[in-house]
């Protein structure tokens, strides 16, 4: 099958090879070199752009996209949501012992972002990378135009590296998240999405008109 959305796994193919070689390095040193760019305008977009990595964002978008096509609505919330479960499995049962940043590191190390309530347990993967990236993979499937799967994979990304400046998580951790949300939403494309996708009534939206009895 051809690839639907190669601007999109371009850009995170570079992503993640540039992003490899620090995701195994030691992952305090790590997040204190994230650390310096710290700055007040980054405080206040960080804080409101990690909301597109907690799980409503695919919600919001599958109800959207119940007003074009109920296909699209089905197809985000499986690709949104399966690598989200996956990942939830692999936090709490096969790395519940990592913890995140903020019990290692203190306030004299790193800035604290004023009003972030700072999670100590489940820092592995990255729930929020998971889902930043599997939403904006799966709207990148949706919409071929190239400027917006680039623009998908920048604010993916931005929601992602928003874990690491608000202390959230290591970088590993959203390397691990946006690899399980992207392979996640590739996997339902090719395997779920086909089963459902030529059904004439699933083409339909709630815009569509209703057959006269």
């Amino acid at each position: 099958m051809k690839l639907e959305n190669k601007p999109f796994l371009l850009l995170f193919l570079i992503y993640l090879i540039v992003g490899i070689y620090p995701a195994f390095q030691d992952k305090l040193d790590i997040h204190l070199w994230f650390n310096q760019f710290h700055h007040p305008y980054l405080d206040t977009l960080f804080k409101y752009i990690t909301y597109l990595g907690d799980g409503f964002g695919v919600l919001i978008s599958a109800g959207i996209f119940l007003f074009i096509e109920y296909r699209y609505s089905i197809f985000i919330i499986l690709g949104g949501y399966l690598p989200g479960l996956i990942t939830q499995i692999l936090k709490r049962l096969v790395f519940a012992d990592q913890n995140r940043p903020s019990v290692y590191l203190s306030s004299e190390q790193i800035d604290f972002i004023s009003g972030v309530d700072l999670h100590q347990n489940f820092s592995f993967p990255s729930g929020h990378s998971t889902s930043a990236f599997a939403l904006f993979c799966c709207l990148s499937f949706i919409i071929k135009k190239p400027l917006y799967q680039s623009l998908f994979f920048i604010l993916a990304l931005t929601a992602s590296l928003s874990r690491i400046y608000l202390h959230q998580h290591f970088y590993r951790d959203t390397l691990a998240g946006a690899l399980i949300g992207v392979l996640g939403c590739v996997l339902v494309y090719y395997f779920l999405y086909p089963k459902f996708a030529n059904n004439r009534a699933l083409s339909k939206s709630l815009l569509s008109p209703k057959s006269q009895a």
